[in-house]
């Protein structure tokens, strides 16, 4: 008996620690070794990843892995905190605790350290989302600082939540990177049936799925009744509320309609999944073009709960808030989250 007690408690030891790499109570270690001495020059300078010698985990070392600079507003060549993108597979197959992608934000603009993860932490509560806690990074046994490590949306994290990961997956990125200035915005307006027209706007992380995504968007500016078909209508309802909430404006909601995933689940209806939350609560302005944004803290307190509900180019919140069934949900949504 005695010995059936000690083997689940084990066991009961073994889960809570493969899931503590995202405990938000707990701050990790990583510990990048470069053989090169010049490797803060040539993460600048390359988009591919560069050989690390290897990544110490927690005191687990995993060695010959890919790593890279990462982020857009985030991203500097003048920074020596950048933040990383740990890639643990790019040479051989290989993980930690079945984690294989390792994404690091370097706490860009937020002095308080907690806009992300608290972020993360809130929409967790209502939709599927990544989860995202804190590790001191060193590279070559000098600290670099200390990060956000947020968990990757991949293969692995669909799998986990959705129960496949072999149906269309796509990232909305603008191609090139989020320029304001860009007219190949991801905001899901039907284009017509050329894929390429929305290869600027997605990038597909499955095999197969252009024709599902264009279906998606011709059904909900054009057949909007039949939404629930192809989408799943109360998890976006959540990420809208939640958007403008937390005045999280580098999203859909805000002018770049971006930093979303979708994927399409055993039902046939897509599902976003929300990333990139390092400038919520306000951090960025721009709401629909360079000259309409909202800068003093006073307005986006007062921000409309209806932000963009007539705006042509967000139809996601036109189409779906014009229902007012969509609509009572939503604002009950937003009543939640407050």
């Amino acid at each position: 008996m005695k010995g059936k007690f000690l083997i689940l408690l084990f066991f009961i030891a073994v889960k809570s620690y493969s899931q503590n790499f995202y405990d938000l109570n707990t701050i990790q270690e990583i510990r990048l070794t470069f053989t090169d001495t010049n490797w803060h020059q040539q993460l600048l300078f390359s988009d591919d990843y560069i050989p690390a010698q290897s990544v110490s985990i927690n005191g687990n070392v995993i060695e010959n892995v890919g790593v890279k600079y990462k982020g857009n507003s985030s991203f500097s060549t003048s920074n020596l905190k950048n933040p990383f993108h740990i890639e643990l597979d790019t040479y051989q197959n290989q993980d930690y605790q079945g984690i294989k992608d390792i994404k690091l934000s370097n706490v860009f603009y937020d002095p308080s350290f907690i806009r992300e993860t608290l972020s993360y932490d809130i929409l967790g509560k209502y939709m599927h989302a990544p989860r995202a806690n804190y590790a001191n990074v060193y590279v070559n046994n000098v600290l670099i600082g200390l990060y956000v490590n947020t968990e990757s949306i991949t293969k692995t994290f669909v799998k986990k939540h959705f129960g496949t990961n072999t149906h269309p997956f796509f990232k909305a990125a603008i191609f090139g990177g989020a320029n304001l200035n860009s007219t190949n915005k991801p905001n899901l307006l039907y284009l017509g049936e050329v894929q390429a027209l929305y290869t600027a706007r997605f990038e597909m992380n499955s095999e197969t799925g252009w024709q599902d995504l264009i279906n998606l968007t011709n059904v909900l500016n054009n057949n909007t009744a039949q939404i629930e078909t192809v989408l799943d209508v109360d998890s976006t309802l959540w990420m809208l509320a939640f958007n403008n909430v937390l005045v999280n404006l580098d999203s859909y909601t805000g002018l770049l309609n971006h930093n979303y995933y979708l994927y399409q689940d055993d039902s046939g209806r897509f599902r976003p999944i929300v990333w990139d939350l390092n400038m919520s609560f306000g951090t960025f302005d721009f709401l629909s073009s360079q000259s309409d944004f909202i800068f003093q803290t006073a307005q986006k307190i007062a921000m409309s709960p209806m932000v963009q509900q007539n705006q042509t180019n967000w139809p996601l919140i036109r189409k779906l808030l014009s229902i007012p069934r969509y609509k009572k949900i939503y604002l009950a949504h937003m009543q939640t989250i407050l």
